[in-house]
């Protein structure tokens, strides 16, 4: 499945809009994803981003450091204004991962996950916040 995706996101690049898939690996073994995507770059500078690790290499920093890259890799080479993520309201890890990086709160919404209706916290940081 990992593969269908990539080769989707890969056949669908365009400058404007795209999708990159990074894969997270320690030891030799991918232990996660992390996403960075966008839609209407050029005009908007805006990304967005998601992440799953394994459960057992959750809680250990690796979420942090991935962030930060792609974040380094959107602000500091791509030229991007702000970073957008949302997690589950009832997700801590992740959305202590952004906060300590300097996301602020930047509202709620429902939506839909595979276990029922839940709310998500979206986030957002800025360039200057970075």
């Amino acid at each position: 499945m990992f593969f269908q995706n990539y080769w989707r996101n890969w056949s669908t690049w365009a400058v404007e809009s795209w999708k990159l898939d990074f894969r997270v690996i320690n030891q030799g073994r991918i232990v996660g994803i992390q996403a960075l995507e966008a839609e209407h770059f050029v005009e908007l500078r805006t990304v967005e981003s998601g992440s799953w690790l394994v459960p057992e290499y959750r809680g250990i920093g690796h979420g942090t450091v991935i962030r930060i890259a792609i974040l380094s890799f959107a602000f500091d080479h791509l030229g991007a204004q702000a970073a957008i993520t949302s997690s589950r309201f009832d997700n801590a890890a992740p959305l202590g991962v952004s906060r300590r990086i300097g996301y602020q709160d930047n509202g709620v919404t429902a939506s839909r996950s595979p276990t029922g209706p839940c709310q998500l916290q979206h986030l957002r940081l800025t360039r200057a916040q970075w």
